[in-house]
């Protein structure tokens, strides 16, 4: 039977008052929770720095609460250290190594329970999404011993939050906008480095409770934690390079960062370095499309600022550097071999090893204006690096620094070298050999600014030396092997070039072991200059050994073959 007009005018003014009480009543009841909750936040919650106190505090602007949408929204989030936490830092009190200011624009907690909050104080929450992060660690001069601490088992503890009257707090998602990370220093102010990010996200952290009373604080549980990120960019010290990668994971269980295509380039061209530098420079260029840091505690990193690294793993580097000789060199400056770079760092770093494999290097020359470069091309590159570290008491040790590199000069010569660099004395070594027969004529470019001889013939049939240094001076020995030798001399007059290289030919052996079996040893005798690097102080020994190897009145020794 069809309601009458006066019944249905009833029903409708009762769908309106109940619609009218929900909304109404869904405000009034959004406002309640949003001023019991601001109240709650801003008078019950405290963070601990890791020694039990309350040492940041943090404020917001603005709250906003959607019951509906079990949505929860602060605006302008700030945390900042507290002062008597900040003092006792910077007097060196705390465990922590890193003072932490963080600010969000915006903080949106989704899936939150609030009737599980209200009556059964748990608080389960399916996502936070944070935009437009900023985080700054200040970081304090002479730390280098912290990490020694560490290791020797002195731990640190992450932050906690004290949520008075809250029995469980479940996490099931971080979302990450824009994020910013920077360090700085706390003496000076100097940023030592600034990252930015797109984004990314956190999956898998849990909260656990530290212990039954209310006052005890909740903890970050990061067993199944794991951190990813989307391209980046990274600016590095002098703002001359830019780094960026596509996407980066950390695993916090397995402590294993992985970075894929990963990238190193000059934000200017040749012509803007070129006029920044007074004395000769160098640019780089890398790329790298697979880096895996494995055993690496982002957590220490982040909490106590020291760098700990089991192993580096890097699969297919392609490296280019430039260098720019046309301009003088800075012969007021001394570069320091890499174990004493290592050794003068004040900064905690340990890497037990790095691995290179499946790379290539490409070094060009520039020693006069308009005319074309030298080129030294390495490919088939494989390279192993070994116990890198700034710690005290590893710096004391007998264990030294090693490298050994393995490529193929030119894609002609596979070579090898070894390198052992102690911390703990001056004295270093190193070898090296070629492998297989090759063409001499290979040779050239490289050799020929060394012995001004150029090859016209002849296979080189393996090269060995075996060198002890120390940052002064290198001495040692080299065997060139070789047979059906022949050359030019490299001089300007083409009639000079022509008698002199009869006599060269006339004078140089054909072959060593000659036919006797005999072999020349050539001895390696260099000085080290001192505003130029590792890589040329070992050229220049070899250069001694080759240039007394083939020069008939060179430093030499002869081996006799047996009859």
């Amino acid at each position: 039977m069809a309601l009458s007009r006066k019944k249905k005018f009833l029903f409708s003014g009762l769908a309106l008052v109940l619609v009218l009480a929900v909304v109404f009543g869904t405000g009034a009841l959004n406002r309640i929770l949003e001023e019991s909750l601001d109240r709650y936040v801003r008078q019950k919650i405290e963070v601990t720095g890791g020694e039990g106190e309350p040492a940041y505090a943090f404020s917001y602007e603005g709250i906003d609460i959607d019951i509906f949408a079990e949505r929860i929204t602060f605006t302008n989030f700030r945390m900042t250290p507290r002062e008597a936490h900040r003092e006792a830092f910077f007097k060196g009190e705390t465990h922590e190594k890193a003072l932490k200011e963080a600010g969000v624009s915006k903080v949106t907690v989704r899936g939150v329970g609030l009737m599980n909050f209200l009556w059964d104080k748990q608080i389960r929450i399916s996502e936070v999404r944070i935009d437009s992060v900023r985080l700054d660690l200040v970081v304090p001069e002479g730390h280098k011993e912290a990490l020694e601490k560490e290791k020797k088992g002195g731990g640190f503890s992450l932050e906690g939050i004290r949520l008075p009257g809250i029995t469980a707090l479940t996490l099931e998602r971080f979302t990450l906008g824009d994020f910013e990370l920077s360090r700085r220093n706390a003496s000076s102010g100097d940023t030592l480095m600034h990252f930015t990010s797109r984004g990314g996200s956190l999956q898998g952290l849990g909260m656990k409770r530290t212990g039954d009373s209310e006052a005890s604080f909740f903890e970050p549980d990061i067993g199944g934690l794991v951190l990813t990120l989307d391209p980046e960019h990274l600016a590095l010290p002098q703002n001359l390079y830019r780094m960026g990668f596509k996407e980066l994971t950390y695993t916090f269980a397995s402590r294993d960062l992985q970075i894929r295509e990963m990238a190193l380039s000059p934000r200017e061209d040749h012509q803007a370095f070129r006029e920044q530098n007074r004395y000769s420079y160098e640019i780089y260029d890398a790329h790298i499309k697979n880096l895996k840091l494995s055993a690496f505690d982002m957590s220490a990193f982040l909490n106590l600022g020291i760098v700990s690294i089991g192993h580096i793993a890097v699969d297919s580097l392609a490296l280019k550097i430039f260098r720019d000789k046309t301009k003088p060199f800075n012969t007021g400056k001394r570069v320091l071999l890499p174990q004493e770079a290592l050794a003068s760092l004040d900064f905690p770093l340990h890497i037990g090893s790095i691995a290179v494999k499946n790379s290539s290097m490409n070094y060009a020359e520039q020693t006069e204006l308009g005319a074309p470069p030298l080129l030294v091309d390495f490919s088939d590159l494989a390279l192993e690096v070994r116990h890198l570290t700034t710690l005290p008491d590893s710096l004391k040790g007998p264990t030294p620094l090693e490298i050994d590199l393995a490529a193929k000069l030119d894609q002609a010569i596979p070579v090898e070298v070894h390198l052992e660099l102690p911390y703990h004395t001056p004295t270093f070594r190193v070898r090296g050999q070629t492998d297989r027969t090759s063409s001499f004529q290979s040779l050239n470019k490289t050799v020929l600014p060394a012995v001004g001889l150029q090859f016209t013939s002849g296979r080189l049939d393996g090269l060995q030396f075996a060198m002890t240094g120390t940052p002064w001076s290198l001495h040692g020995e080299l065997t060139l092997l070789y047979h059906d030798l022949s050359v030019s001399l490299h001089k300007d007059g083409k009639d000079d070039r022509k008698t002199l290289s009869w006599a060269a030919n006339t004078l140089l052996k054909d072959a060593n072991p000659n036919r006797h079996g005999h072999t020349v040893v050539g001895l390696v005798e260099a000085e080290r200059i001192p505003y130029k690097g590792l890589g040329n102080y070992i050229w220049k020994g070899v250069q001694s050994g080759l240039v007394n190897s083939l020069n008939p009145v060179g430093k030499r020794r002869v081996v006799k073959g047996k009859r």
